[in-house]
């Protein structure tokens, strides 16, 4: 017979492996549950989505993730996060070109692929 503890064992393991299908970045998270509580609250969504859109609306020359954080008035940390889940979904793509950031920092540009959200 299975013990409540070790059912509360299996239990907490579903529930990383559930957070890590919905967070593509619970390893960045690095078992801090402030940072894994702020994933679930914000709202990834609407900042996927908008990110995307930004990034669409220049397809020529891209957009960093410095300029999209200007542009939509998000916090970097926010817009960093969005383009690595976008580029890890395939859904945008490197430039191969650089621009400074506000900190004249070498950022790379992204153009957005054809696939939708």
């Amino acid at each position: 017979m299975i013990k409540t503890r070790q059912l509360s064992m299996f239990a907490e393991r579903g529930s990383r492996a559930q957070r890590a299908v919905d967070d593509i970045c619970a390893n960045n998270h690095k078992g801090n549950e402030q940072s894994a509580e702020a994933n679930r609250r914000g709202n990834k969504a609407g900042q996927l989505a908008a990110v995307l859109a930004a990034i669409r609306a220049k397809p020529a020359r891209g957009m960093t993730a410095d300029e999209c954080a200007c542009q939509l008035g998000l916090p970097n940390q926010s817009v960093s996060a969005r383009f690595y889940e976008l580029k890890e979904r395939g859904l945008i793509f490197k430039t191969g070109m650089t621009r400074p950031t506000r900190q004249n920092s070498p950022a790379m540009a992204f153009v957005a692929g054809t696939s939708n959200l």
